[in-house]
């Protein structure tokens, strides 16, 4: 069986052949160009002086290296200090396309390249050597597909790559602003192709019921339908896919495992925001969706005046009266964006009887808001099948904090040649940094805070759970950024015990 050294035409199977190779006289060019390189790099260096190659110094330009650069970051208040970040090590980011007959992809014998097979040369993202498998009749199958690996289809052509990166979520953590930012470098290619904002959503695993359906679907419903690359072969040698499903932060035990089925090696992403803003965010925006609903005057007591959330007045009445009441659709209101502070308190502490209790109850109907933020759970959920390397975890106040900084963790996550933002940013009208050019949530006009009161009672609901999260996220960091809710938990807890789209 071959090596996971460099395929020739005499190594490779019948019917496969590289797409791109370097050898004989290019690799003779190749070294004189790096010999070259190097040599203006010198030049630069001791002419110019080292300050201005300075990479992660502010305001300083940086210049362009695909050796490891190192980020120079202060510490946050001398409490939270940045981690170093390294970025891809290499000479040529470009890979290397060994085009695959299909059904060689589903054969398990001797005569397949091990790097095909299991993707062994990868570094980050990179793959050194990128399988384009030629699709024919039912394989590839599932189990012979990971990340990065690309499909080209008979007949139109159509180059696909599977993501080497999926952001989970959560929602209304500020996924699609990662999904604008990641996309606009030069080596990532999003969802969908590109566009001038960060909107856009896949929606395959979190719809998928069962293992045949995830056999039948990823390749038209997935691949195909967000991840064709417009230049086939020459972007596949330089472009790695992503996605971004919110949803996904929610998904079971079963919908996890096919996506390890799917894609065993991928990168993840998870955003996680103050869980006690991100549910009244969460309620506003089920608000803009026309979502959000109150029983008139007109019903009899002691419903009048309860909020109640769902996707028309039906389901919502169907929800908070199982068992039917007296309360009729012609009752029952829409409420106009954006909704108010009290509605939000309405909705989480009111009870059957039309009084209000002190606290969250287990059985309160908020249409899923609330356990979309215990995090611990979520997280805990995806680690039993992906190790722990292929999860970076940003906190959303963090993010907005420093968005560049942000980034650059991203980049070095993935381990992508360095790519400058600094130059494109700019400071919105509300203090937030955002990209020239690229529709920003962070534009938008705010809505009325929340009420103290309920900020208090969810505080308390998430204080718990945030403790837990201390197992993958460090103390400090939640304590700086989420304020009230990490404040006083018990760092020595036994642990043993979107628009986003939102359904």
């Amino acid at each position: 069986m071959p090596t996971a050294q460099r395929l020739d035409h005499s190594q490779l199977p019948s019917g496969c052949k590289p797409a791109f190779t370097m050898s004989g006289a290019s690799d003779y060019n190749a070294k004189a160009l790096l010999t070259a390189i190097l040599v203006f790099g010198a030049w630069y260096f001791l002419s110019i002086g080292s300050e201005t190659a300075a990479v992660g110094s502010p305001g300083k330009t940086q210049v362009p290296q695909l050796a490891m650069l190192e980020a120079k970051n202060p510490t946050l208040n001398g409490s939270v200090p940045k981690p170093a970040l390294t970025y891809f090590q290499g000479q040529n980011w470009e890979s290397e396309l060994v085009f695959v007959p299909g059904k060689l992809s589903c054969q398990h014998d001797d005569d397949a390249p091990d790097d095909v097979a299991n993707g062994s040369l990868r570094r980050g993202i990179h793959m050194a050597k990128r399988p384009i498998i030629l699709a024919s009749d039912s394989c590839p199958r599932v189990q012979d597909l990971d990340a990065g690996m690309c499909v080209m289809t008979r007949g139109t052509g159509q180059m696909a790559c599977l993501p080497s990166l999926v952001v989970l979520g959560a929602m209304k953590a500020g996924t699609a602003e990662i999904q604008g930012w990641l996309s606009q470098h030069p080596n990532m290619y999003r969802w969908g192709g590109p566009s001038d904002s960060g909107a856009g959503e896949a929606h395959l695993f979190d719809k998928l019921h069962s293992d045949e359906e995830l056999e039948s679907q990823w390749l038209k419903e997935y691949a195909l339908k967000g991840f064709v690359l417009p230049r086939g072969p020459e972007d596949a040698r330089r472009l790695y896919t992503f996605e971004k499903t919110p949803r996904y932060m929610m998904l079971d035990d079963d919908q996890i495992q096919r996506m390890k089925q799917l894609l065993p090696s991928v990168r993840l992403l998870a955003i996680l925001r103050n869980p006690v803003s991100r549910a009244y965010s969460h309620f506003q925006h089920r608000c803009r969706q026309g979502r959000v609903f109150v029983i008139g005057n007109g019903a009899p007591p002691p419903h009048a005046g309860r909020v109640m959330t769902g996707e028309s007045a039906a389901s919502a009445l169907e929800a908070a009266f199982p068992l039917g009441s007296s309360v009729t659709d012609d009752m029952v209101y829409q409420m106009a964006y954006p909704c108010t502070p009290e509605s939000f308190d309405a909705l989480l502490l009111t009870n059957n009887d039309g009084t209000f209790r002190s606290n969250i109850s287990e059985t309160v109907l908020d249409g899923g808001i609330l356990r979309r933020g215990q995090y611990y759970m979520q997280i805990q959920r995806f680690l039993q099948y992906f190790k722990r390397e292929q999860l970076l975890i940003l906190l959303t106040e963090e993010m907005f904090g420093d968005f560049v900084g942000a980034i650059d963790r991203v980049q070095s996550f993935l381990e992508l040649p360095y790519h400058n933002y600094s130059s494109r940013t700019i400071v919105n009208e509300r203090g937030f940094t955002v990209l020239e050019g690229l529709g920003s949530k962070a534009n938008h006009n705010p809505y009325e805070p929340m009420t103290a009161h309920i900020k208090e009672v969810l505080t308390e609901y998430y204080r718990p759970a945030t403790a837990r999260l201390t197992q993958y996220v460090e103390p400090e960091r939640l304590q700086r950024y989420w304020h009230e809710v990490a404040d006083n938990i018990d760092m020595d807890l036994d642990m043993e015990g979107d628009d986003d789209d939102d359904h």
